[in-house]
């Protein structure tokens, strides 16, 4: 995007939701074609709030600027949610564990909000394995990156049943 500035050049986004590429001042040079994550993170928590969930598991990656963008817009709208367990999207934890500490807690659901990964991260196969850890139990909420290409040939309809995916765009 800076280079794109620098030289006077129009840069237009049909993918890019982080929030941070556009929250400076105005910006003649950037512009994107799907909304950001702030509507994104507020329509997960609307959804939350819609089926009296009060009580989450947040998984999410910490230092990647679109799952921070992502998680601090869902954050800013979940007032009377709580978050009981919140994670970090670091392939060294037990999703199995972080589950179970997430029911003991009294969670409800789950929202994932994993950093925008290529098809090779480690963070792609942490994702899946909470998704097959949690084997269909707690309902799974998650932003555009949990749309896995693999979902519906690695996973059976029970353990998706519950899975909700908010997407800024569909090809």
């Amino acid at each position: 995007k800076d280079i794109y500035k620098q030289q006077k050049t129009v840069l237009i986004s049909s993918t890019s939701t982080s929030t941070d590429l556009t929250n400076n001042n105005a910006d003649n040079f950037f512009f994107r074609v799907c909304s950001n994550n702030k509507i994104s993170g507020k329509e997960i928590a609307t959804y939350l709030k819609d089926r009296k969930y009060t009580k989450i598991a947040l998984f999410h990656t910490n230092g990647k600027k679109f799952s921070d963008s992502m998680t601090v817009a869902l954050k800013g709208n979940i007032q009377g949610i709580s978050i009981v367990e919140e994670s970090n999207f670091e392939p060294n934890g037990h999703a199995i564990d972080e589950l179970k500490r997430a029911q003991k807690a009294g969670a409800q659901a789950i929202v994932l909000i994993p950093d925008a990964y290529t098809s090779d991260a480690p963070e792609r196969d942490r994702l899946l394995s909470i998704i097959d850890a949690n084997n269909g139990k707690l309902p799974i909420i998650g932003n555009e990156i949990v749309n896995d290409p693999t979902l519906f040939t690695r996973f059976t309809d029970r353990q998706l049943q519950k899975l909700v995916i908010s997407l800024p765009w569909h090809s």
